[in-house]
């Protein structure tokens, strides 16, 4: 087998003479040497050889399709539930013609998530939200295969106060007893006139 490999204005000439079964396996390495090249395209020219007529050649081009890319970036500081991240960054590439957020059904949502700039895209999440929450940015767009990158978020819970019931008047210098928590509270009230 003769494999000239020749690069004129980008695109890739390899002509294969006489390929015996044998050698098949050596096309499909080169084939594969190619792809990982990021060509835009490679012609194929398949010369016959020996014999006592002219040699002939037939020529096909094969498109390469250069394969997605995504990349979320750095991590986000923690925020709590129902609180609003800063831009999430992150950002697409490749044969990528862009990229969405998701939050795994975690129930929160985005804003500027259209797909274009994910790096501007905020997170909001839900007011009942997990400890964390993982954020996944997966391409679409293009004729190869989507690929997606995630991180993780901590969602911290939000302060909750409970007072309780109502409390009984008391008079001044009395005693409230708290059942509910075995708490015994005294309460000393000054008189407003002094």
């Amino acid at each position: 087998m003769v494999a000239e490999l020749l690069q004129p204005f980008g695109q890739m000439e390899v002509q294969v003479v006489p390929l015996p079964t044998t050698q098949e396996i050596h096309l499909i390495q080169l084939l594969i040497l190619l792809l990982q090249m990021h060509l835009a395209s490679v012609t194929l020219t398949l010369t016959t050889a020996g014999g006592s007529c002219q040699t002939v050649s037939a020529s096909k081009t094969l498109t390469i399709n250069p394969n997605p890319t995504v990349d979320v970036g750095s991590s986000i500081a923690a925020i709590c539930q129902g609180g609003t991240t800063a831009a999430l960054g992150g950002s697409f590439g490749g044969g990528a013609t862009s990229a969405v957020w998701t939050d795994g059904g975690a129930g929160g949502t985005f804003s500027n998530n259209s797909g274009n700039t994910p790096n501007t895209a905020t997170y909001t999440a839900a007011a009942n939200a997990p400890n964390s929450v993982t954020l996944t940015l997966t391409t679409a767009g293009g004729s190869c295969q989507t690929v997606s990158d995630s991180k993780t978020i901590s969602v911290n819970p939000t302060p909750t106060v409970n007072v309780g019931g109502a409390i009984a008047a008391i008079c001044q210098g009395g005693t409230i007893r708290r059942i509910r928590r075995l708490v015994w509270w005294r309460s000393y009230i000054s008189s407003l006139d002094g």
